[in-house]
């Protein structure tokens, strides 16, 4: 069988190997792996990368093996999709985008679970019950909000700037 052809990035001093055949063509780096133009590289010509480590170690994955990381805050789920707008990756963006409703399906689970709890805590539950279904109200409005959003549309607006 044929040798996969792989391209070394660099991000914080930790090399990740990428099989260019799953970086798509269009991205930012397939285009760096690719160009003849000088870019930024190590003593060793690896690709140096100014990207969180740790959020790039899941794009790797991803693009090495189609996996998604299961256990992330809503903070670095959102860096994550971040990064991989950054670097153009439309396939992984898609496949994040679809895979939203079941992550925030996780946190829907765990308000209901968080109402039983406070509803159970103290007298003045009634406060902190009108506090959480407020909060709850506020996170189904934005995310509603955010299901809409055409995350090709935003990157062509700010690409134009």
């Amino acid at each position: 069988s044929e040798a996969k052809e792989t391209k070394k990035y660099v991000v914080e001093g930790t090399v990740f190997n990428l099989n260019i055949g799953n970086v798509p063509e269009t991205s930012l780096l397939y285009s760096l792996a690719m160009t003849e133009m000088p870019v930024g590289a190590d003593e060793d010509g690896n690709i140096e990368l100014d990207i969180d480590r740790r959020l790039f170690g899941y794009v790797a994955t991803f693009l090495n093996n189609g996996e998604l990381p299961s256990a992330l805050t809503t903070d670095e789920w959102n860096g994550l999709k971040y990064v991989v707008n950054y670097l153009g990756l439309e396939n992984m963006m898609s496949f994040m985008v679809e895979y939203d409703h079941i992550y925030y399906d996780k946190l829907r689970l765990f308000e209901i679970e968080a109402n039983r709890n406070i509803a159970s805590i103290s007298p003045v539950a009634d406060d902190a019950m009108n506090t959480l279904e407020v909060l709850t109200a506020l996170f189904r409005r934005v995310n509603m909000i955010y299901e809409h959003i055409d995350t090709r549309s935003i990157t062509n607006i700010f690409a134009s700037i």
